[in-house]
C-alpha cells in the first residue's frame, strides 16, 4: 500500500501539482489495471460556498456562508476594489470567519471557495461589509455594544430583549432607577433576553447590557426604561345563570328563561315593604289618588282593607300585610274607599316588581304570568302590567291626573270587559254567559311624554287592536295564564279562559298593540293592581252593593320571563311611615316644607358599593295641588344633590315617580340618612336606595340563591 498523503498548502497552484505528482508516484507498476485516479480526483470537487453574509463591526468583518457538500476546508480570500484582485486570508474548516485585521471606515470585500480532496471550487458570489466604530469605541479586541434593547412592562416585572452581539459568550444586564445611572449589573445571562421580576409598580427603571467573550466587555448599550404597573382588575362578570325551559307555565317564550318566580313560601322582612314577598327580589309601593290632604295629615294615605286569605277567612290588615303568600301563590289586596261613603271611592295602585330586568334588545321577548282578572271594568279594579327603564317606585297613570311616568316604558290596562248577554269588543260571541276581558288600553312614555290611546299625549301611532276575549276569573285563586310578546314596535297580549291550564292549543292571541316605538329595550317589569272608585261598577251593572269591589283581593302566581341574564338591582326600603289616619289607614308618607326636607333612615346597605354600577334615590312625590317644584333636594348623609324639574309639563295635584342619581361615595355601610325637599310644600313615598346594575348577583330560577351577595 501506498503510505503517501497528499498534504494542502497555501499556494493553490503547487497543491494541485503537488497532489498529482503524489498519485503518480503510488503503484505506477500496477498502471495499466488501476482505474484512472487522477481523473476521478478532478471530477470530484466541492461545491461553490454560498450564501456569503459579510456583517461588519466595530475593527471586525464576520462572515458566515452554507457548507459545502464533501467539502474539508475553505480559502477565505479579501480585496479593497469590488472584484479583486483579492489575498487569501485563511483555510477555516468551518463555515464562519472573523476578519479582525480591518480598518474602520474602509470597505472590504470578500470570496470563498471550498476544499476537498479533488481540490479547490470555484469563488463564491462576493460580499462586502464597512467596519465602523460605534458611539463609545470598545477596547481592542472586545464586542461591540449590544443592539436593539428593548423593554416591555408588565406586573411588577420588565422584560428584556437585544440583538445578539457577534463573538459574544454572554451579557451583563445593568439595572438604575435614575437616568443615565449609576447601574447595578443584576445577571449574565447567555442568551439575547432576560425578565426582571420582583419589581416594584409605579416605579420607572433604566437599563443597559453590555456584551462580553474572552477578550472583555463591551460598551454599555442605549439606556432604556419601563414603568411596570398592576394590572386594571378585571371586573368579575355576572356569573351565566342556568336557564331552565318551559318553566312557570309559559308557552310562547324562547326555551331559555331567566326569571321565574312560583311564590311557593312566604319570607317576610321586617322594615321593608314587601310584606310577604322576599325583599331581595321584589319591590313594592303603594300610593293612593287623594290621599295627600294637608289639613287632615294625610301624608300618602293608605288604606286598611279586608283580603281573602287561602282558607277562607277575611281579616282585615294594613300595609305591608296586605300582601300574603299561601297555597303556592300571592295574594295582595286594596281598598279604594276610606271615607265608608257608598260610590265616594279613590285611585289606587300597588305595585310589585321583581329586580331582575327582562332584556329585549333586537328580538321579541316573552313574560308570563298567572293573574285572577275579576275586573269588571275600568270603573272597579283590574290587573295592568307595565315596563320602565329605572325602578322607579308604582310608574302608573289614571287619565291626565295623575301622571307617575317613567322616563321610559309602556303600560297595558286589562280592564276591557264584555259583561254576560254583550259581545262587547270580543271578536265573537262565545261564552256570551259570562263575563270576558281583553286589554283596555296602553301607554307608552319616551322621554316623560306619554302617548295614551285613552286620548292623553301626543298620538304618533300607538293602537289596540283586540282580537278575542277570554273568560273572567271568578276570584282569588281561579286565574288566567297571560303571555306578552314584546318587541319595540309591537306588544301582542295572549291569556287563556280563567281556570284552563296554559298550552298551545289553551292560549290565544286577544290583543295586538301596534306602533309602540318604544325608546327602550331592557327594563323592570311591574305587576299592578289598579282601583277607581269600584263602587260605580256596581251601580252601571245594577248589582248589590254588597258585589262591589271596592275592597278586592287579587292572586298572581308564576312570573317568568325569557332573555339574557344582565343583572339585578340592589334596593333597600326606607321604612314607611305609621301616622295614623281616619278608619284605621294609615299616612305611610311624610311631607316637607319649603325649602325644608323629609328624613328617611334606609338600613343595610353593604360596605362594598363598587359591586354597583351607580347608585340612586328613587321616590313618589305629590304637591297637593299647590305649585309645582322647580328644583328637586336629594341630601344623602350630607351629601347634596339637586335637580330640576323633569317633566315636560306641570300639572299639578299628580302624583309622580322620579329617579336621582348620586354618588356612590355618598353612601356609608349599614344605615343612610336620606332627605327629601323642595322649594315647595311637597309629600313624598315609597323612597329607596338603588345600587343599580350590581355585579355577582344571580339570575332568579328556582333552586338559586337570591340573597344579596
Amino acid at each position: 500500500m501506498c503510505k503517501h498523503r497528499p498534504k494542502l498548502i497555501a499556494l493553490r497552484g503547487l497543491m494541485f501539482a503537488g497532489y498529482l505528482v503524489v498519485l503518480a508516484g503510488c503503484g505506477a507498476a500496477d498502471n495499466t489495471s488501476a482505474p484512472d485516479q487522477s481523473t476521478a480526483a478532478v471530477s470530484a470537487l466541492a461545491a461553490v460556498p454560498s450564501n456569503l453574509v459579510a456583517t461588519a463591526g466595530n475593527a471586525m468583518v464576520t462572515l458566515t456562508w452554507t457548507a459545502s457538500s464533501g467539502a474539508t476546508g475553505y480559502l477565505v480570500n479579501r480585496a479593497t476594489t469590488s472584484g479583486g484582485p483579492y489575498t487569501q486570508l485563511a483555510v477555516p474548516t468551518s463555515i464562519g470567519y472573523t476578519d479582525s485585521s480591518v480598518t474602520n471606515g474602509t470597505a472590504y470585500y470578500y470570496v470563498v471557495s471550498a476544499l476537498d480532496a479533488a481540490g479547490e471550487s470555484a469563488n463564491s458570489a462576493q460580499a462586502s461589509a464597512t467596519p465602523e466604530a460605534p458611539g463609545v469605541p470598545p477596547a481592542p479586541g472586545v464586542p461591540p455594544a449590544p443592539t436593539n434593547l428593548t423593554a416591555t412592562a408588565g406586573n411588577a416585572q420588565v422584560s428584556l430583549t437585544w440583538s445578539a452581539t457577534s463573538s459574544a459568550t454572554s451579557y451583563h444586564v445593568k439595572r438604575a432607577t435614575t437616568s443615565g445611572g449609576p447601574y447595578t449589573q443584576i445577571a449574565a445571562p447567555t442568551s439575547t433576553s432576560y425578565s426582571d421580576t420582583s419589581l416594584a409598580n409605579g416605579t420607572t427603571y433604566f437599563y443597559v447590557v453590555s456584551a462580553l467573550d474572552s477578550a472583555g466587555e463591551s460598551a454599555n448599550s442605549t439606556q432604556i426604561s419601563a414603568l411596570p404597573v398592576a394590572p386594571a382588575p378585571t371586573p368579575t362578570p355576572p356569573p351565566t345563570p342556568n336557564p331552565i325551559s318551559n318553566t312557570c307555565g309559559m308557552q310562547l317564550g324562547d326555551t331559555l328563561v331567566t326569571f321565574c318566580f312560583t311564590f311557593d313560601a312566604p319570607a317576610p322582612v321586617a322594615g321593608t315593604r314587601t310584606g310577604a314577598l322576599d325583599p331581595n327580589v321584589w319591590g313594592v309601593s303603594r300610593t293612593l289618588g287623594q290621599g295627600v290632604n294637608l289639613g287632615q295629615q294625610q301624608y300618602g294615605m293608605w288604606n286598611a282593607t279586608v283580603i281573602d286569605m287561602c282558607d277562607g277567612t277575611t281579616p282585615t290588615v294594613n300595609a305591608p300585610n296586605d300582601i300574603v303568600i299561601c297555597n303556592g301563590q300571592l295574594r295582595e289586596a286594596v281598598n279604594d274607599n276610606n271615607s265608608l261613603v257608598f260610590d265616594a271611592g279613590d285611585v289606587t295602585s300597588l305595585a310589585m316588581y321583581p329586580k331582575q330586568p327582562f332584556d329585549f334588545a333586537g328580538r321579541t321577548g316573552t313574560v308570563s304570568f298567572d293573574v285572577s282578572n275579576d275586573s269588571t271594568g275600568g270603573h272597579s279594579v283590574w290587573p295592568e302590567i307595565w315596563m320602565s327603564d329605572l325602578p322607579v317606585p308604582d310608574p302608573f297613570t289614571h287619565n291626565n291626573t295623575w301622571e307617575a311616568l317613567p322616563a321610559n316604558g309602556f303600560g297595558v290596562r286589562m280592564a276591557n270587559v264584555a259583561p254576560p248577554g254583550e259581545a262587547g269588543e270580543c271578536q265573537n260571541n262565545n261564552n256570551l254567559n259570562v263575563f270576558r276581558w281583553n286589554v283596555d288600553s296602553a301607554i307608552v312614555i319616551r322621554n316623560y311624554a306619554e302617548e295614551d290611546t285613552n286620548g292623553y299625549g301626543t298620538p304618533t301611532g300607538l293602537t289596540v287592536t283586540n282580537l278575542d276575549c277570554v273568560i273572567t276569573s271568578s276570584g282569588p285563586g281561579n286565574m288566567n295564564h297571560v303571555e306578552l310578546r314584546i318587541s319595540q314596535n309591537e306588544i301582542d297580549v295572549y291569556a287563556t279562559d280563567a281556570g284552563v291550564a296554559a298550552s298551545p292549543t289553551t292560549l290565544r292571541e286577544i290583543t295586538k298593540i301596534t306602533g309602540a316605538n318604544l325608546s327602550f329595550t331592557r327594563g323592570l317589569v311591574w305587576l299592578e293592581d289598579a282601583h277607581y272608585n269600584a263602587d260605580k261598577m256596581t251601580l252601571s251593572l245594577g248589582t248589590s252593593p254588597s258585589t262591589s269591589q271596592r275592597q278586592h283581593t287579587f292572586s298572581w302566581d308564576n312570573l317568568a320571563f325569557d332573555g339574557p341574564f344582565t343583572f339585578r338591582d340592589f334596593t333597600f326600603d326606607a321604612p314607611n311611615n305609621t301616622l295614623p289616619a281616619p278608619n284605621g289607614a294609615f299616612s305611610l308618607g311624610q311631607e316637607s316644607t319649603p325649602n325644608q326636607t323629609s328624613t328617611w333612615t334606609i338600613a343595610n346597605v353593604p360596605a362594598n358599593t363598587s359591586i354597583a354600577a351607580a347608585a340612586l334615590v328613587v321616590f313618589d312625590f305629590n304637591t297637593g295641588g299647590d305649585a309645582n317644584p322647580t328644583v328637586l333636594n336629594v341630601i344623602v348623609n350630607g351629601h347634596a344633590t339637586s335637580v330640576p324639574w323633569p317633566y315636560p309639563e306641570n300639572n299639578q295635584y299628580d302624583w309622580r315617580t322620579y329617579a336621582v342619581p348620586i354618588p356612590l361615595a355618598d353612601l356609608v355601610p349599614g344605615t343612610n340618612t336620606v332627605q327629601l325637599g323642595a322649594d315647595v310644600y311637597i309629600v313624598y313615598a315609597n323612597a329607596d336606595i338603588v345600587l343599580h346594575d350590581v355585579t355577582g348577583g344571580v339570575a332568579v330560577l328556582p333552586g338559586a340563591n337570591n340573597a344579596y351577595p
